[in-house]
């Protein structure tokens, strides 16, 4: 697997072309790195760029002529032309004689003729001379800007797409110029398409026939409705005319010999006006996939059937069909699956899942391979194989080997498949195929096998004749891989020795020496034994009373091993034959009788630690697994741990006897000390009891204490802001009323001296000042009321409140208390509220001792945060209101307090509303505020919390529901 980005080598990731030369080499032009050359022979990548003479690195096309020099087409730079075998770069750009040099298109023309085309027309350049011909028309005006392509009669056309066709016969040299000047119906061109008569079909609805020289129009005067993008031949050299995608106008038929246009629509017989895609079956009959269902056209007597979701399809909207080798065909609909028709039996058949489910949400690839297999990929279902022969089905997915079940493109070489997922590759081999059953292997390739770039592009997947896969990946440059073989050998796996105790133990037979007629020396060589004489084991295993049977395999592994209950640590060693790939080569493995699965797959040859190994019997089991992802048969070893004696059966026995006894003394001795101690017990519950009350109700006493603490002080803030309020109708009250003693002075004055009239106005005048002054006097008494409302204890009953209302008279009370107690005290409100709120059912008094709490709490924040900071920071307090309806049946008015103060450490967050935690210094609160809040918004049935971020400030929401 090889990857070619910028991690290699390669120059940029950003490809915009590729070719190959004629020595096999790789050419890929960049955005803007220039060339990369890939000599595939001795695993080279080569830069061309301007460094090494390139005249741009942004190469837009390539094109090789016919003496295989590479024509390198740029942005800015013009054309290069480079001579492999000579070895030489040659560089053509305006200076040189081409019209521009920005190279849209290349053409190889006439041997040793390049064309190429830019925004200022077509040159014609002899490349070994060095000619340049610009081609002109009569008049002498550039014409081209777009090659299209060269006829089988060897003409070149081209158009600059908005003006005219233009064609040049390169075996005579002669040049036409088709416009509305020479017969076309519109000069914007779209494409070109030429059929099996030779003739040039025009998107502008135009037939060009070159041995006649004659041009026909298909146009709207002979009934065309659509602009021509796709056309089809059948059999009989007719044309069919589709428009695009989005064209409800049905298709076209149009008869060459006649002349004739024939238009289809579902006045004709059609299932429906949108006509996606055409098909022609083995027997000549059309098939035309519609936005209604499917229509089948019968040359022989000129026919339609329809067919649609009343006649059996899935769907009506189809999108796709396709003929498999027995002759029926298969059809894909968006969004509810595959259907199976068979013309001759007139059957439908809905393609079922092997979970007995309608087969649907597939993708539009769908693919027949050289064995007749439909293959089919789905977006996030993996991809299908669908022998219609065979009539099997198989949903390949991660779970049978796919890497992904994205699937992006499919092709097939030789019964392979190759998917292209977004995480790799993954190559779908078949293993066994009869009429029975078929069995498939998935070998992928992605990540775990060092590749960068996994995500397939569609359409940007080749097969190269070298066998090797070439995929490009949006901005990370090209994969290249060659084609895997095939490997389906097993090799097994071995075990090759046990640790007991973290210690290697060698094995051997027990009758090898008895038996050997040689003489035996010992491992040290200091001793020798004869024929008959060498003890059975006098090391590690026979000190330790390990024993087995026999031994067996290469690596002599015992057969009925048994080990003692101090011999419980435990390794195993294994291997696994895979010669072709041992550094792929990969184990599991499991010991029953402890592990409850196989252990996670590992490159290690050798296990854990088994360590305090309980007494009892085991099997170990070893697999392996080569690179083709094929596990062995497990390799197995058991042995039985045997237990100490004082785990036997017997000293069980003895152990229950003994027990048995000892708590039957136990129980006897204690019932006596029970008796004697209950009484004593019962004295000191009666004693603890009593101080337990006491103890209760004095914690009540200073429960309540602190919570009247906590509402004067509440109190005291709400009539500091109250007495302020109240000072200034006061005021008015006396200034006007030492005004109206004045004005009555006056007007005795002017009535002594008869001036009735100008008693009259200062009387008005005092009228007037009278009228304020019982406006403010009024003001003062609602003041006052307010404050005795707030001061009696609460009714805990429930009315109709104005939110909105509450909110602003408590947030200016607050706000006028601390005024008063600090002149210097200064903050700038803004309130929010929603005024679709209206009343709700609160206790005003509660929620107004919370509102109040949390106002005095925001200001105190931005007092303290402003005796720190510079001049610049504005201490604000903001206040808003909200209705919500987000939750059905629990609509809720949610009130937000915030402040640009120094917020809460997050470290005590979780604290806040607990009783008598604060954050004030000492003396300054009493830690109830927020837990008093809390309780009141609870038991409101509704919710406070807080957000806070230290140094920028906090936000307390309450939420309380409307109707409750």
């Amino acid at each position: 697997m090889k990857q070619l980005t910028t991690a290699q080598g390669l120059s940029q990731n950003e490809i915009f072309t590729l070719l190959q030369d004629d020595m096999g080499n790789i050419w890929i032009g960049t955005q803007g790195g220039g060339l990369n050359i890939v000599n595939q022979k001795n695993n080279s990548l080569k830069h061309l760029t301007t460094s090494e003479g390139l005249s741009s690195n942004i190469v837009l096309n390539l094109c090789k002529d016919d003496k295989g020099r590479m024509l390198i087409g740029t942005l800015g730079g013009g054309l290069n032309i480079v001579d492999l075998k000579n070895r030489t770069l040659k560089w053509l750009g305006i200076a040189q004689g081409i019209s521009n040099n920005n190279i849209r298109s290349l053409l190889s023309g006439n041997p040793g003729q390049i064309w190429i085309a830019s925004a200022k027309g077509v040159d014609i350049i002899a490349v070994d001379s060095g000619e340049i011909k610009h081609l002109t028309n009569t008049e002498g005006e550039r014409i081209g800007t777009r090659l299209y392509l060269k006829d089988n009669q060897g003409h070149v056309w081209m158009s600059d797409s908005y003006a005219e066709v233009d064609i040049i016969d390169l075996n005579g040299g002669i040049f036409k110029k088709l416009s509305t000047q020479q017969g076309l119906s519109v000069n914007l061109i779209y494409g070109l398409y030429q059929d099996d008569q030779g003739k040039i079909w025009i998107s502008n609805g135009d037939i060009v026939d070159l041995n006649a020289g004659t041009i026909k129009h298909v146009d709207s005067s002979q009934g065309l409705k659509l602009i021509p993008f796709r056309f089809f031949e059948d059999e009989k050299g007719q044309i069919w005319i589709l428009g695009g995608i989005y064209d409800k106008v049905g298709a076209y038929i149009f008869n060459q010999k006649s002349g004739t246009l024939k238009h289809l629509t579902t006045s004709n017989g059609l299932n429906g006006d949108n006509v996606f895609g055409i098909y022609k079956d083995k027997m000549d009959n059309i098939w035309l996939n519609c936005y209604g269902g499917i229509s089948v056209y019968d040359p022989r007597n000129k026919t339609f059937k329809n067919l649609n979701v009343s006649g059996g399809l899935s769907d009506d909207f189809v999108w796709s069909c396709m003929e498999d080798n027995q002759g029926n065909m298969w059809v894909l609909s968006i969004g509810h699956g595959l259907d199976v028709i068979d013309p001759k039996r007139e059957t439908i058949k809905h393609f079922i899942t092997g979970k007995g489910e309608r087969f649907n949400s597939v993708d539009q690839v769908l693919v027949k391979d050289e064995k007749g297999k439909i293959l089919m990929s789905s977006n996030g279902y993996g991809m299908y194989i669908i022998d219609p022969a065979k009539e099997t089905f198989i949903n390949f997915t991660t779970k049978e080997g796919l890497i992904s079940n994205q699937v992006q493109s499919l092709t097939e070489k030789n019964g392979v498949i190759y998917a292209g997922t977004n995480e790799g590759l993954t190559v779908i081999t078949p293993i066994s195929e009869s009429k029975e059953s078929s069995e498939w292997r998935g070998k992928s390739y992605g990540k775990p096998q060092l590749i960068d770039h996994v995500d397939f592009n569609s359409n940007a997947v080749l097969l190269t004749k070298k066998n090797q896969i070439w995929w490009g990946e949006g901005g990370d440059g090209i994969v290249i891989m060659d084609e895997p073989k095939k490997d389906t050998i097993i090799p097994p796996a071995y075990i090759t020795g046990i640790d007991i105790m973290e210690q290697p133990r060698p094995f051997a037979n027990k009758q090898l020496f008895q038996n050997n007629p040689d003489t035996v020396w010992s491992m040290t060589m200091d001793t020798f034994y004869v024929n008959g004489t060498m003890p059975l084991d006098t090391g590690y295993l026979k000190t330790n009373h390990i024993s087995w049977d026999s031994v067996t395999g290469p690596w002599a592994l015992p057969i009925k091993l048994t080990l003692p209950y101090d011999q419980n640590v435990i390794r195993f060693h294994f291997t696994g034959t895979h010669l072709g790939n041992p550094e792929k080569t990969r184990y599991r493995y499991i010991l029953e009788g402890i592990d409850k699965s196989w252990s996670n797959i590992s490159d290690k040859s050798f296990t854990d630690t088994y360590r305090n190994l309980s007494p009892g019997p085991y099997t170990f089991k070893v697999s392996s697994r080569g690179f083709n992802g094929l596990w062995s048969k497990p390799a197995s070893l058991s042995f039985t741990i045997t237990p100490p004696w004082w785990q036997t059966w017997w000293a069980y026995s003895l152990y229950i006897l003994v027990l048995v006894l000892a708590v039957w003394a136990f129980v006897a001795y204690h019932s006596r000390n029970l008796r004697r101690a209950n009484q004593v017990l019962e004295n000191k519950v009666e004693h603890r009891t009593a101080q337990l009350h006491k103890s209760i109700e004095d914690l009540k006493s200073t429960q309540s204490q602190l919570i009247q603490s906590e509402k004067l002080a509440s109190l005291g803030e709400l009539t500091a802001g109250i007495a302020h309020e109240i000072q200034n109708p006061l005021n008015f009250v006396n200034n006007f009323s030492e005004v109206n003693t004045e004005l009555l002075v006056e007007m005795k004055d002017e009535m002594d001296k008869g001036n009735i009239v100008d008693a009259k106005v200062i009387a008005d005048d005092i009228i007037a000042n009278q009228e304020k002054i019982i406006h403010h006097g009024k003001r003062a008494d609602a003041i006052v009321k307010g404050m005795l409302q707030h001061s009696r204890s609460s009714t805990g009953k429930k009315e109709p409140t104005n939110i909105n209302a509450l909110a602003d008279e408590y947030l200016r009370l607050s706000y006028h208390g601390l005024r008063a107690k600090d002149k210097e005290f200064n903050a700038t409100m803004k309130t929010d509220f929603d005024q679709s709120i209206g009343n709700i059912n609160i206790i005003p008094e509660d929620i107004g001792r919370v509102l109040l709490n949390l106002y005095n709490n925001a200001f105190y924040a931005v007092t303290e945060k402003a005796k720190l900071s510079a001049l610049s920071y504005e201490p604000t307090v903001s206040v808003s209101t909200k209705r919500l309806t987000d939750k059905p049946d629990n609509y809720r008015v949610e009130i937000r307090v915030k402040d640009n103060g120094n917020g809460i450490p997050q470290k005590v967050v979780d604290k806040i509303f607990q009783p008598f935690f604060t954050t004030k210094p000492t003396g300054v609160g009493t830690g109830l505020g927020l837990s008093l809040s809390y309780d009141i918004v609870k038991a409101h049935g509704g919710e406070i919390k807080v957000e806070t971020k230290e140094g920028e400030g906090s936000e307390f929401i309450v939420q309380i529901p409307i109707i409750s």
